[in-house]
């Protein structure tokens, strides 16, 4: 029998420190938006939702929002 020890992560020390990003793109566009960008905070999983169009730059727009 092989015993694994289970080893935690590390608890962030600022908040939204771990956070992944994902883009869904090339939607009908709507209001002018033809963009989705998903932000989820790896810890509380807290998501924010971007509705956006192709010609902005991401990072602007995230730094923006958050």
């Amino acid at each position: 029998m092989v015993v694994t020890t289970l080893i935690p992560l590390a608890v962030p020390n600022i908040k939204w420190d771990t956070i992944s990003i994902d883009f869904v793109v090339k939607l009908s566009e709507l209001l002018g938006f033809n963009i989705v960008i998903i932000i989820v905070y790896s810890i509380s999983k807290r998501v924010h939702f971007i509705l956006t169009h192709t010609t902005i730059n991401e990072m602007r727009l995230f730094l923006h929002h958050m």
